[in-house]
């Protein structure tokens, strides 16, 4: 599943690429890859968080949380919309798409150091 999770990174480059090509508004393109990043952290990081403690569980769900809170509010703050082909995706819509991605392609290998 980490090409997956590649796949989605490298499709992320390059529509921030396409944005700057375009002559995007410059805090679009930090906006469309601050909430990426938000959202892939968030996700892979509660998936990561459910194999550990009780204490490790509880810090997941609110650090996943709080960045899905800050990835929601700079989409809407500075809002950016992913055309792929024919699909528009909101900024929203493109962290909570990031977000399952990141939750269900990162494995128990790939979360648990030990």
């Amino acid at each position: 599943m980490k090409f997956v999770l590649s796949l989605l990174v490298t499709l992320t480059l390059f529509i921030a690429g396409s944005m700057f090509i375009n002559d995007v508004v410059f805090s679009s393109i930090l906006c469309l890859i601050g909430v990426s990043l938000l959202s892939f952290w968030a996700g892979s990081g509660l998936k990561g968080s459910l194999y550990g403690t009780s204490g490790q569980r509880i810090a997941g769900f609110v650090l996943a949380a709080i960045f899905m809170f800050i990835a929601n509010w700079l989409a809407h703050t500075y809002p950016f919309v992913v055309r792929i082909f024919d699909v528009t995706l909101g900024g929203g819509m493109w962290a909570a798409l990031y977000f399952v991605v990141a939750f269900f392609a990162t494995k128990r290998v790939d979360a648990v150091t030990e």
